[in-house]
């Protein structure tokens, strides 16, 4: 394996992953945050697109879609069958859960009764892994900054993590708001209203408990350690744990325009670019603390713009190949997607393991 070249200014673990700017605008939640403020100045409101400026953001969004979420999957083949720190056992997991992925596509596909279940189970098991993924990256900030936290701290984050995990899972199931007939992909999912509104009020109480309890721990290793719990890591836990609280009902819009295109897909191409260019070896010249000058070099735009040429012919056009042989449109489409994300899903918890040395040592030099 390559790694980056130890120099006198390269030694201590940059604080970053790439840097400041680029961090707090697309890992931190900056950018997805100052497009909400832009929104809430003219009117967070159902009929969001009614505004010009709102419709010019969902074009964007559209646009930033295929640069930022298509690439996810080719990014995360790229890592598990191109990473020296991934073995023959993770890469011949990541394959068989290629054949599992495309038997739940399948199903979508040719099983009708089965599709409505599937596509729900994954927008809910995508709603954990995009916390999850902002709690790995708080984690990496935390370690870059030397903050270590003792195994009460990480207990009260994991369950901030999972309690809202939970909770917004939960009211997807209970009658409301948020489960109002909502379409995916062109196909309605009819409202399930099996979980009682008790249980999901009650979740919702234990995640402001736990929110509580995370401010009282910061508060608390600050006087008993004088050790402040790093800004980027607390930034990137609460965009998405403060999120639903700000948007309201406006969530479903907020969570595919917004949230993961601006914040998690953004945030997954730093941590997956600052991986691929340290793996690579930085030149001598250049240590850690300035590896978003790689940014411009061919190694990356070639390695960038293979993941993105790669994502838009898995996402768009290959269901519009499929398609063009006269099946459902929307079922194709709703089958490739289920295919990208679940094997995305199910390979990323695979692959991104801090307790791995190599993979940890690359992810916090």
């Amino acid at each position: 394996m390559t790694v980056a070249r130890t120099s006198q200014s390269s030694t201590a673990p940059n604080p970053w992953i790439l840097n400041p700017v680029l961090d707090l605008l697309l890992c931190c939640g900056g950018l997805f945050w100052l497009l909400i403020g832009i929104i809430a100045f003219i009117g967070l409101h159902p009929a969001l697109v009614s505004k010009p400026l709102v419709v010019a953001i969902v074009v964007a969004g559209s646009i930033c879609h295929h640069i930022f979420n298509d690439p996810h999957h080719p990014a995360t083949l790229h890592r598990a069958y191109s990473s020296a720190t991934s073995d023959r056992t993770i890469r011949l997991k990541v394959t068989v859960l290629a054949f599992i992925a495309l038997a739940v596509a399948l199903s979508i596909y040719y099983v009708h009764s089965t599709s409505i279940l599937c596509i729900k189970l994954i927008v809910a098991w995508g709603i954990y892994h995009q916390l999850a993924q902002s709690y790995g990256i708080a984690l990496i900030y935390c370690f870059k900054r030397g903050v270590i936290l003792n195994r009460f701290e990480k207990l009260i984050i994991t369950g901030l993590v999972n309690n809202a995990s939970a909770y917004l899972i939960l009211r997807m199931f209970s009658a409301g708001a948020y489960n109002a007939s909502p379409t995916v992909l062109g196909l309605v999912m009819p409202a399930w209203s099996f979980v009682p509104t008790a249980v999901t009020s009650l979740s919702l109480i234990v995640l402001q408990l736990n929110i509580v309890a995370f401010l009282t721990m910061v508060a608390c290793k600050y006087a008993r350690d004088k050790v402040l719990f790093p800004l980027p890591a607390a930034l990137t836990l609460f965009t998405l744990i403060v999120m639903p609280f700000v948007v309201g009902t406006t969530f479903s819009f907020v969570w595919v325009w917004l949230s993961t295109v601006f914040f998690h897909s953004s945030q997954y191409l730093v941590v997956s670019a600052a991986y691929y260019l340290k793996e690579r070896g930085l030149p001598e010249n250049v240590p850690l603390h300035k590896i978003a000058s790689m940014l411009k070099t061919s190694i990356f735009i070639e390695y960038f713009l293979g993941i993105v040429l790669g994502g838009f012919a898995l996402s768009y056009i290959l269901p519009r190949v499929l398609a063009h042989g006269g099946g459902d449109k929307l079922l194709i489409f709703a089958a490739v997607w289920a295919f990208l994300n679940l094997h995305h899903y199910a390979t990323d918890s695979l692959l991104w393991k801090l307790r791995d040395p190599a993979t940890r040592r690359l992810l916090i030099s």
